[in-house]
């Protein structure tokens, strides 16, 4: 049950799934709303955060007192006028949450992974930073180089749990 969405592959602002932000931000144009004839069903489509493959978003109309909260479904098939990746959506924090996986296994070296590192090389200041406020200690320049070379060494990109929102 994915509770943020956003409106396109990459980095791109996230937003709760709430009927306001879908109807503000996705509005009712192609391909991010879709209406079936047959029968009578209408529903926002908008992009995982974490795997970013499409996910219909569930529980903005028909409310009742009994309804979860709205949220994002994953679907694993490719939804018309998105991309989909497979792999991605197999490895995504959401879809795996189902499924019981080792700690220790790795997956293969996918778009993903390159765009974690791509992620780690260019926005090293900021994930430094970010570690520095969480752990309340500083990191010499000297630790952090060896904490980016001993990721790379482990292959920390190839992780199964590893993402965009949880590269630090």
């Amino acid at each position: 049950m994915v509770v943020v969405f956003k409106m396109r592959p990459g980095r791109q602002r996230i937003y709760p799934v709430t009927l306001e932000q879908a109807e503000d931000k996705i509005g009712r144009t192609a391909p991010w709303f879709v209406e079936c004839a047959q029968p009578l069903k209408r529903h926002h489509v908008a992009v995982c955060p974490y795997c970013e493959n499409s996910i219909p978003l569930k529980g903005l109309y028909k409310r009742t007192e009994r309804s979860p909260p709205p949220y994002g479904e994953h679907v694993d098939r490719p939804v018309p006028g998105f991309h989909f990746d497979g792999e991605a959506h197999q490895y995504c924090p959401y879809v795996l949450r189902k499924v019981r996986r080792d700690r220790t296994e790795r997956r293969a070296f996918d778009p993903m992974a390159r765009k974690l590192i791509d992620m780690a090389v260019s926005e090293f200041d900021r994930i430094l930073y970010i570690l520095r406020d969480d752990y309340r200690f500083r990191i010499s320049d000297n630790l952090a180089g060896r904490m980016l070379k001993s990721w790379f060494a482990e292959e920390g990109y190839l992780y199964t749990g590893a993402h965009l929102r949880n590269l630090p």
